[in-house]
């Protein structure tokens, strides 16, 4: 149906328009625009109805599109208004129609045979005030407005504040505005206006589908009637609309979910929640006995209202949820894609950012349960400066489950750190690193029953003092249960310097010897400990005037003690004293004719 009607354009003309309730300017125009002298609201919509009614030219018996020529059964049609050179003035300026304007049935066909983008779904035709037999739009060479209308009433079962409608608009030339119940939607949705600012919206290629509008209609809808309508600029010669409902649900749904593939104990049980953002408990589940799954089943949600999720041990539960390792993955179903949500847990948001129906589940899993251990010794135990030193570090498993990923650390001594190196033997199953240089800091698997023996080794360096003190750590990887172990459990050696108690007393005997007399030198080497003194040098140097005299000696050691048991002239030796024992050197000779005394022996230890 043509009703052509050329308006004024300007302020002038808009104070004109809306004193006089001019068709076509409406701007006091609210709420639904019906069909003059139709009793007919549209199809009554719930959150389960195809939403694919909503598509241009749908064939709802089929689920593809009506014949060429077919009246559309539910988008109606009125125009042209603004019929002029330029259209509206700016062109950019929209008007909501007037209640008195009449709308008709529209037209289905394609009235640029093959021209315009086809539904990409085969389920939406394009739809017109003209036919395809006459597909003029009947306004000469002037460019012109039309308005499209869908009629449809929300059912009391629907929370209007759920009700969404992810629908692309394509036209021949531009889909200006839409109105959801006479509330403009550009700036609350994306995709209007269709063409791009400083484009002229009368020749943009509006009919290409790379240039939809997509939108998604998520407001101002209310339970019984309401109304979109929708502003098309077009210029000559043809003029037409096509409506795209993509992939999606009337009511965002969530199917909340607990799974439960391992306990702890046998009596913990799991509770998970939904909730709005006032702390509303939307839907929850438990787990009961032996279940491994439990559902709250499908709650309406409101597109781009955020919600939160709640993972919690229900009453009752022996055990936590620092026992469990738990996560949370939500599917869009509509889409069959991952759903993002933001958290870490046990507290998750969700955010349904497109009218889709989700899945989201809750899984916690009985974290393993290891026994850690570790040991370490050193040797030797006192160490000595300039000698090799051995750390042996044994870290063990007694289950009953698997240690994955234990971190393993041994920092050094400082006074040692640089010229320590390790070398590492696993058990089967076990694994570590083989080898390395300096501090240790070893990531781990044990098997239950397993060991790892670290061997630490290094040359004591010069300079060295003081006490040694080694810790050695190993530490359960996160997520796993070690009861007697959660923070790290850690072996600390002590090693002391050597530390020895020398001592030397000497005789003579005569203490006044004759010339020519025999003479006799005893001392005797002592050990007060706390450590046995290994190496210990002895230095006996006899006067020269004594040498030709041919001193021997001989020397006899205490239980745990050693020495060389003689020999002749000036003594140097080394020896060994235990802790509380002795060595005793006696030198003897004769004191040379014709030489003054006493002459000296020197002895030193």
């Amino acid at each position: 149906m043509h009703i052509s009607r050329r308006v004024g354009t300007g302020v002038g003309a808009l104070f004109v328009l809306l004193l006089a309730g001019a068709a076509g300017a409406g701007l006091g125009a609210v709420g639904p625009v019906l069909a003059q002298g139709s009793s007919t609201v549209g199809p009554v919509v719930s959150c389960t109805t195809n939403s694919n009614i909503f598509n241009t030219g749908y064939d709802s018996t089929t689920g593809g599109v009506l014949p060429e020529n077919a009246l559309d059964a539910n988008w109606e049609v009125s125009g042209p208004y603004f019929a002029s050179t330029d259209g509206t003035s700016p062109t950019t300026a929209t008007y909501y129609p007037a209640s008195t304007d009449v709308f008709a049935p529209a037209n289905v066909g394609d009235l640029a045979y093959g021209g315009y983008s086809n539904s990409p779904y085969g389920n939406a035709q394009w739809i017109s005030q003209q036919t395809v037999a006459v597909p003029n739009q009947g306004t000469g060479s002037n460019n012109a407005d039309w308005y499209y209308q869908y009629l449809f009433s929300i059912s009391p079962s629907v929370d209007p504040a759920t009700f969404s409608l992810a629908i692309s608009f394509l036209a021949d030339n531009e889909v200006a505005q839409v109105w959801v119940n006479g509330a403009p939607q550009s700036g609350v949705t994306t995709g209007l206006p269709q063409a791009p600012a400083g484009q002229n919206p009368y020749y943009y290629q509006g009919y290409l589908l790379a240039n939809a509008g997509a939108t998604t209609l998520s407001s101002g809808w209310q339970t019984g009637q309401n109304s979109i309508v929708v502003e098309v600029k077009s210029g000559p010669p043809l003029e037409a609309f096509l409506a795209q409902v993509r992939p999606s649900s009337l009511c965002p749904t969530m199917g909340l979910s607990t799974a439960v593939p391992s306990r702890f104990a046998p009596a913990d049980q799991f509770t998970v929640s939904i909730a709005n953002a006032s702390g509303q408990t939307l839907a929850s589940a438990t787990t009961q006995g032996t279940q491994s799954t439990a559902s709250a089943g499908s709650t309406y949600l409101a597109q781009g209202a955020t919600y939160t999720i709640q993972d919690a041990m229900a009453a009752g539960s022996p055990d936590s949820l620092a026992d469990y390792t738990y996560g949370l993955a939500c599917t869009n179903q509509t889409l069959n894609q991952p759903a993002a949500v933001s958290g870490s847990g046990p507290t998750w948001t969700f955010t349904p950012t497109q009218p889709a129906d989700f899945a989201c589940q809750v899984t916690n899993t009985a974290d393993p349960v290891v026994g850690l251990g570790i040991s370490q010794t050193s040797t030797p135990d006192p160490y000595v400066v300039g000698q090799p030193l051995t750390y042996t570090v044994v870290v063990t498993n007694s289950g009953p489950d698997a240690a994955a990923a234990a971190t393993v650390t041994d920092g050094l001594p400082s006074a040692i750190r640089a010229v320590m190196s390790f070398a590492c033997a696993a058990s089967p199953g076990s694994s570590c690193t083989a080898s390395g240089t300096g501090p240790l800091a070893d990531t781990v698997d044990i098997a239950p029953g397993g060991t790892l023996r670290y061997t630490l080794t290094g040359t004591v360096p010069a300079g060295t003092s003081g006490q040694l003190v080694n810790i050695a750590v190993v530490t359960p990887a996160a997520g796993e249960v070690d009861p007697a172990c959660a923070q790290g459990c850690q072996a600390a050696n002590y090693n002391p310097i050597l530390a020895v108690g020398l001592s030397v007393q000497a005789g003579l005997t005569p203490a006044a010897p004759a010339s020519g007399a025999p003479l006799t030198y005893t001392f005797t080497v002592r050990n007060s400990g706390p450590s046995i003194a290994a190496g210990v040098a002895i230095d006996g140097s006899v006067a020269a005037q004594l040498q030709a005299a041919s001193f021997v000696w001989s020397c006899s050691a205490s239980s745990g003690s050693s020495c060389l048991a003689s020999g002749a002239g000036s003594l140097a030796e080394t020896a060994t004293v235990a802790v509380g024992g002795s060595v005793t050197y006696v030198l003897s000779g004769t004191w040379p004719a014709g030489q003054p005394g006493p002459l000296a022996v020197t002895l030193t230890a």
